[in-house]
């Protein structure tokens, strides 16, 4: 796990493996951590790893914004 907070920017980014995303004990700390930081008005961010191709699914999503 990864946490990055900006003061300035008042935002905070969780990163999360795959095997992290099944602990039930990261969840609820990410959950509190992120219920923190949004009480003291901060976005927060949590970006989960995940197991698809990255270079198939940067693909589809810029042909599906071309067709917007």
């Amino acid at each position: 796990m990864e946490i990055n907070v900006s003061e300035n920017k008042r935002i905070v980014e969780i990163w999360l493996t795959n095997q992290e995303q099944e602990d039930d004990s990261i969840s609820e700390f990410v959950q509190n951590t992120a219920d923190k930081y949004s009480d003291k008005k901060y976005k927060v961010a949590v970006f989960m790893s995940g197991d698809n191709d990255w270079f198939d699914c940067t693909e589809g999503l810029i042909e599906h914004n071309l067709c917007l």
